[in-house]
């Protein structure tokens, strides 16, 4: 089992401290996935692009695989500075688009400017939240299928604390047993 994760609060603080060998008791998987055969639909091979930033690429290698016999799949993903996880996608990922902020590898910028929403069916997004945000917006003025993967700090990981609530069309939703996946036509993001 393999975890990807940034080092945020004191959760990811103590994980990034346990040392190969040591035990770990998880609870998982919690709340609700990525839906294949929704993102599929009835189209055969539709282009599915995903748009990662930064460690919400993580979600992305699960579910490139799960879609590889099914869709052409494309991957769009922003950085800082250096990439990483790119090599986990390749073999499941059609085409590869890179931005770093600082321009160290691919294009200089953000990941919105190496893709055009019109060139695909589906595009599903998992990043920090203006990432997210611009992404909805690129799918809407495009008339474009957009799921997103919300990011967010889960203090319980089932829904009991409340912490985790982003605003929707149906009212306050929990990311942890909700989410993470919303369609991004339910998600309000606060300007």
């Amino acid at each position: 089992m393999t975890f990807l994760y940034e080092v945020k609060g004191d959760g990811t603080k103590n994980l990034a401290a346990l040392t190969t060998g040591q035990q770990l008791r998880i609870t998982g998987p919690l709340g609700q996935g990525f839906n294949i055969d929704g993102i599929v639909g009835n189209a055969r091979l539709p282009k599915v692009l995903l748009v990662a930033g930064g460690i919400g690429i993580a979600p992305f290698k699960y579910l490139a695989r799960s879609l590889a016999k099914k869709a052409t799949v494309s991957l769009a993903a922003g950085f800082r500075s250096n990439p990483y996880a790119i090599d986990d996608l390749k073999e499941f990922v059609d085409d590869i688009k890179i931005a770093t902020e600082d321009g160290s590898y691919g294009v200089e910028g953000r990941v919105t400017l190496v893709f055009n929403p019109v060139d695909f069916d589906v595009v599903i997004a998992c990043g920090p939240t203006p990432m997210m945000r611009a992404v909805k917006e690129m799918c809407k003025q495009a008339k474009v299928k957009c799921i997103l993967s919300m990011e967010a700090r889960m203090a319980c990981g089932i829904g009991a604390c409340l912490g985790c609530t982003i605003r929707t069309t149906k009212g306050m939703l929990r990311v942890c047993a909700d989410g993470p996946v919303f369609d991004a036509n339910e998600v309000i993001f606060n300007d």
